[in-house]
């Protein structure tokens, strides 16, 4: 795509942009398009089908993020279309939210352009090597967070690297070889590209899997206490007789959701039974003593 380098408002002439546009994703056979039937939406789901669905979102939209701050992107315009620009001098892109694999393809092709044509010496670039370029970089971005491009935006990354081939060749602009050979599929994304090599200089993806490894973590510490048996129960706010959960810090608030439990932050949760002893909260792990102390007191309230 022509990407927009913005100038001052004033000083900044109209600029027609190609967006990045690949094929848009039909309906599945046999289901109605949603804006041919408003509101309806076809036979719900299994309940295991729609919890994979759920973490796969929650995955994307984390990977979605991690792009984002490798690139240094500064704003994020969204919308539904699977389609993109960048604009280099202000750093802003336009891509959707990145909650599907072709959504998150989209957004890492338009992170690549921040990433790796900022400069006046990468600006300056032919467009079909700034567009492959990009798809280089989108395929590695997918290949470091551990995804498989979707069959679709493979294809269509070659065919419109092929179309800035044929639009420069006219223009009488030297055509680069690697992105040729790219074009026509003989040549692989993961192959050396001197531009693309060494890029983003700081790679989150390991953030990803961490953020994912404490998750499990906790769900596993929140099962060893939901395992554990409660023969007492004892009011649970802090004002009531002395129990495991109301002498514990790590105790909250009334629940929003539900304004008869509490809110446990060492295994961010809400309860209704208190435990009467520490060592039925994960052997005593999870278990931290309320200060005591006037001062102490007072400050905790602002947790």
């Amino acid at each position: 795509m022509r990407l927009v380098k913005l100038l001052p408002r004033w000083l900044t002439p109209p600029v027609e942009s190609e967006p990045y546009d690949p094929p848009q994703d039909d309906p599945p056979e046999g289901d109605v398009a949603e804006d041919q039937a408003p509101g309806f939406r076809g036979p719900k789901p299994p309940a295991d089908l729609q919890e994979a669905r759920r973490a796969a979102k929650e995955r994307y939209q984390l990977i979605a993020e991690a792009l984002k701050r490798e690139a240094d992107v500064r704003r994020h315009y969204t919308h539904k279309n699977i389609s993109g620009l960048a604009w280099i001098g202000s750093r802003n892109i336009l891509a959707p939210h990145g909650i599907t694999r072709r959504q998150l393809y989209v957004l890492a092709h338009e992170c690549g352009h921040i990433v790796l044509h900022s400069s006046a010496a990468t600006w300056n670039k032919p467009g079909h090597i700034k567009e492959h370029e990009a798809e280089t970089y989108a395929h590695r971005a997918f290949k470091r967070y551990g995804l498989e491009v979707p069959e679709k935006s493979a294809q269509w990354a070659r065919t419109y690297v092929g179309q800035w081939i044929m639009k420069d060749r006219a223009a009488g602009i030297s055509v680069c070889p690697m992105a040729e050979a790219f074009a026509s599929g003989t040549r692989a994304p993961d192959e050396p590209l001197p531009a693309v090599d060494g890029h983003p200089k700081h790679d989150f993806s390991k953030m990803i899997a961490q953020h994912t490894a404490k998750s499990l973590r906790v769900a596993a510490r929140q099962d060893v206490v939901d395992l554990q048996p409660i023969t007492e129960q004892a009011p649970l706010a802090p004002s009531g007789p002395p129990n495991a959960c109301g002498t514990c810090i790590y105790l909250r608030g009334r629940s929003s959701i539900h304004p008869h439990d509490y809110q446990c932050a060492a295994y961010l949760k809400d309860i209704s039974v208190a435990r009467y002893h520490d060592r039925l909260c994960n052997d005593g792990a999870g278990w931290r003593p309320r200060p005591t102390g006037f001062w102490s007191r007072l400050f905790s309230r602002f947790r």
